[in-house]
């Protein structure tokens, strides 16, 4: 199989103004802050597939590195995958061996440069360390590896804090941790944060931190995200969908409008609003709310630190970096959503296009946009 067929790489400056777009049925109006000049490189590639494989799904682990996963559903309900690897930022791409090329199901975790986990079926894990040059069993826990040393265990309704290093080590949750999603901010430290009784609680390696209210729907989720410089920390709540939540508007004060939805109904909503924000300052929760952002309540949003005091919000407005206020991230399309690597950059999904990824590189609003694209030739 050959690797790389084309390549194309574009450099370009983007102004200060983005075009002017008026709100549409299918979205509301644009974000009315001033664009912030944006530095676009394009890196466009087509690689060896057969035409009859489905589009692809690319994971980045940092600017630089980053994989590929071609697949195809056969009507016996096997799953065919073909593997590709770039080390370069997507202008070129390698073909790379898969340990099970055929199997019951193909999903790809990017721990970090050179360590991937492929899942082939429900216990069976291939773990890679070499950047896909070879391939060895690994265990359900594998992709997980990289987000240090601690984790929640959940069985049945009960929940552990778990370490990757320590057999047998466990810790129980505290009261009022339902669940958790626990996030590792090295020197063997973490946060836990959760939800009570719809609203979010916190812990910093054991002990609590208080979270005080603020004006927004019952919260379902919770979790504490740390800029990679360590010096921004937030506290990230996903509210109720608008149109679910009860009392005559939908909206909570201080979570006194309890909205009653079912763990599986909440499990299975994406279109939840923009999520409920707090900034740890001297180490007390302050909030930070997105009043000066117009909603659309029942769409997908997702936020990141992007240091400097920076949140990248994407949402149906477009994507915007938000301080206090949002400012347009110019001449990029609507993302479905923006993540973050270990190393700090950021990535994201464009809407309805499969085939292209955005990395970004910087400290706030200061970074360079790259646009990566990967085909069939």
């Amino acid at each position: 199989m050959r690797g790389l067929l084309a390549c194309l790489t574009i450099t370009a400056l983007v102004g200060a103004c983005a075009p002017k777009a008026g709100p549409t049925e299918a979205g509301p109006s644009p974000v009315t802050g001033l664009p912030s000049p944006t530095i676009i490189n394009q890196h466009v590639a087509a690689v060896d597939v057969p035409s009859d494989f489905d589009g692809v799904w690319l994971e980045f682990a940092s600017v630089k590195h980053g994989y590929a996963m071609f697949s195809k559903y056969s009507p016996d309900r096997t799953a065919e995958a073909r593997l590709f690897s770039t080390v370069d930022g997507g202008m070129t791409w390698t073909a790379r061996p898969h340990p099970q090329p055929i199997a019951k199901d193909q999903q790809m975790y990017v721990i970090d440069a050179r360590t991937v986990s492929l899942q082939t079926g429900e216990n069976e894990w291939h773990v890679s360390t070499d950047g896909m040059a070879s391939w060895q069993r690994g265990s359900r826990y594998g992709y997980a590896l990289g987000d240090g040393p601690f984790y929640v265990d959940c069985h049945d309704d009960d929940c552990l804090i778990r370490s990757h290093a320590g057999s047998g080590w466990q810790r129980a949750l505290p009261n009022g941790h339902d669940s958790g999603v626990l996030t590792n901010i090295g020197n063997g430290r973490y946060w836990l944060a959760s939800v009570h009784k719809g609203a979010p609680v916190t812990q910093l390696d054991g002990k609590d931190v208080k979270v005080p209210a603020q004006e927004g729907r019952r919260v379902f989720r919770a979790q504490v995200m740390v800029s990679q410089d360590g010096a921004d920390t937030w506290l990230l709540a996903d509210q109720d969908p608008l149109e679910l939540a009860s009392g005559p508007t939908g909206v909570v004060v201080n979570n006194s409008v309890q909205a009653k939805l079912s763990a599986s109904v909440v499990a299975g909503m994406k279109g939840t609003g923009l999520p409920l924000i707090w900034r740890l300052r001297d180490g007390v929760w302050v909030a930070h709310p997105t009043t000066t952002i117009k909603e659309k309540p029942n769409w997908p949003y997702s936020v990141v630190s992007a240091g400097g005091g920076v949140l990248v919000i994407a949402g149906p407005e477009g994507p915007m970096y938000f301080t206090d206020s949002p400012a347009s991230v110019a001449d990029l399309p609507r993302l479905d959503w923006v993540g973050q690597t270990r190393d700090g950059t950021l990535f994201a999904r464009p809407h309805a296009d499969q085939n292209t990824i955005y990395l970004s590189a910087g400290t706030g609003q200061a970074r360079q946009w790259i646009r990566v694209t990967l085909s069939r030739s």
